[in-house]
């Protein structure tokens, strides 16, 4: 059920947290921290099945609540039961699944946009990405590059400082990774952004502790530690955009629109 991997998720994430400050990071300088190339044909192995439906991002969170863009720009949202997308409403670039049944997405022309059960709210512009969890944390990016987070108290934004961005998401604790407009992979921790091994242009974290990103090429790494390095997966490439459902399966899309995952989502969501 979705409550039981939401929990087993939790417990894999709060070791994970504890090993990353000692593993692989450091404050930003500038330069990356020395990492290690996987091993000679070290993989991820892993089963892909097609998904239903055409695809240009998704997102998931750890409440294994799935949403896309398809590739009209319409939102859609995962029906478990019948394993299909419904269609929602507007016309989006980038969405992220947050708090309940209230994705927020960000528009062609950058505004982002929260749903609100019934129609979507616009809550500010000139954006060009954003990343929610399933506790109503919500940080965006801006077209600048700038990091901000969504206070909600006093409905606007508040600045993350010392880094810019172009790709951004949550780990299970509500804390920023993210991917620089040169390809660099950061995570906020204790105030200050910490440079990862490795390039990438996307990203995507579980709720389990894991994380993922889609390199240069399209191709879609796992990060894995002792030493830390990016893994590839067998059988998928061109990937365009990922996300990980609460035990840390990917889903992906990818350039021709096609969505595949490795772990299905049976549970039905309230």
């Amino acid at each position: 059920m979705v409550n039981n991997v939401f929990l087993r998720g939790i417990a894999c994430a709060v070791l994970v947290a504890a090993l990353l400050p000692l593993v692989g990071g450091r404050p930003a300088t500038g330069q990356s921290p020395r990492a290690s190339a996987p091993p000679a044909g070290e993989t991820v192995k892993a089963t892909w099945t097609l998904i239903p439906g055409r695809a240009k991002d998704l997102s998931i969170n750890a409440a294994a609540m799935a949403y896309a863009v398809g590739s009209d720009g319409v939102a859609l949202r995962w029906r478990a039961v019948s394993q299909k997308w419904a269609r929602m409403s507007g016309g989006f670039a980038r969405i992220t699944a947050a708090e309940g049944n209230r994705p927020w997405g960000v528009t062609p022309d950058g505004n982002v946009m929260r749903f609100n059960g019934l129609w979507w709210e616009p809550k500010g512009d000139k954006v060009a990405d954003v990343a929610g969890d399933a506790v109503g944390n919500i940080y965006i990016v801006r077209l600048t590059g700038s990091v901000e987070k969504w206070e909600p108290l006093s409905q606007s934004w508040k600045a993350v400082p010392g880094q810019l961005a172009r790709r951004i998401a949550l780990d299970i604790r509500g804390k920023p990774w993210i991917v620089t407009p040169a390809g660099q992979i950061m995570r906020w921790e204790d105030g200050a952004w910490i440079t990862m091994p490795g390039i990438a242009r996307d990203i995507a974290l579980g709720a389990d502790g894991s994380a993922v990103i889609v390199d240069g090429n399209g191709q879609l790494r796992k990060l894995r530690m002792s030493p830390m390095r990016w893994v590839p997966y067998e059988g998928i490439t061109d990937v365009v955009a990922a996300g990980l459902t609460p035990n840390g399966g990917p889903w992906v899309t990818l350039a021709d629109g096609r969505i595949f995952a490795t772990v299905l989502i049976r549970d039905q969501v309230p």
